[in-house]
């Protein structure tokens, strides 16, 4: 039985630490020109949500087309702009 109680708390102190990390974070892809940005991070994805719109907007008005977006938890990216 101790030996249950000190997997739970083991499991329990690794799943924090794994999801501590992790932000939220705005990927947005273009078609023209073909780019990925990643936006962030965000404390919360309602954070994130509130600031989407602006990043859209700055985009489109640089002349992107083909804009689609993600709001999403993970790691912070290697790099922000990935073109291509």
């Amino acid at each position: 039985m101790f030996g249950v109680l000190l997997f739970l708390v083991f499991f329990s102190v690794v799943s924090l630490a794994f999801f501590a990390n992790r932000k939220w974070w705005i990927r947005v892809s273009t078609q023209s020109p073909r780019c990925i940005y990643y936006f962030g991070p965000f404390a919360s994805q309602e954070e994130a949500i509130a600031h989407h719109q602006g990043y859209l907007q700055d985009l489109e008005m640089e002349g992107a087309q083909g804009i689609e977006y993600k709001i999403e938890r993970s790691y912070k990216p290697r790099k922000l702009t990935i073109e291509g």
